[in-house]
């Protein structure tokens, strides 16, 4: 199993990073890909990306969209992502996001008759409109939605799931 974490500058660094272990723990291959080699977080850490954004994502078996402020409207903003989120969805591939990035689902039009939860803030809550549901992680049909950073670690266990893999051992491992 392969996944692609997409990191554009002002990406929540847990929201990326215990999102990448988790699936690492679990013995997915995690790639981190970006616009630029080194990719400032919402917290000022900088962090080298494995690839700069190119059409290998589409070989990989789920697209990860970590949120954060401004990283959320940066993957807004880059038409390649959309483009990415399209492919994904139209080849029924699982799609992840999570805090304030499921606004790039719902702009990128692949939560058409889906539901998804978001970061509770009253402007991310109408974006999604009628797609939104008030719920910590949600799954309908390939697209996993989650609502915040303290999400992180069960969000990555449905991740785990969906991708066919019991995350029980790495919970135990993990002390949780």
């Amino acid at each position: 199993m392969k996944a692609a974490i997409i990191l554009e500058n002002g990406f929540e660094d847990i929201e990326a990073l215990g999102c990448k272990d988790i699936l690492n723990r679990g013995g997915v291959e995690v790639t981190l890909f970006g616009s630029e080699k080194v990719v400032k977080t919402s917290h000022s850490t900088n962090v080298i990306v494995d690839e700069l954004i190119n059409d290998n994502i589409k070989e990989y078996d789920i697209i990860i969209l970590p949120g954060g402020i401004p990283g959320t409207y940066n993957l807004r903003d880059d038409k390649r992502i959309i483009n990415y989120l399209t492919y994904f969805n139209n080849k029924n591939k699982l799609i992840a996001a999570i805090c304030a990035a499921p606004i790039v689902l719902k702009l990128s039009g692949v939560l058409e008759n889906k539901l998804a939860t978001v970061y509770p803030d009253k402007e991310f809550v109408e974006i999604l409109d009628s797609n939104y549901v008030d719920k910590k992680v949600h799954i309908d049909k390939n697209i996993i939605t989650a609502c915040g950073a303290g999400q992180t670690f069960n969000f990555s266990f449905e991740i785990l799931r969906q991708l066919g893999i019991n995350p029980e051992n790495i919970k135990k491992s993990m002390q949780i």
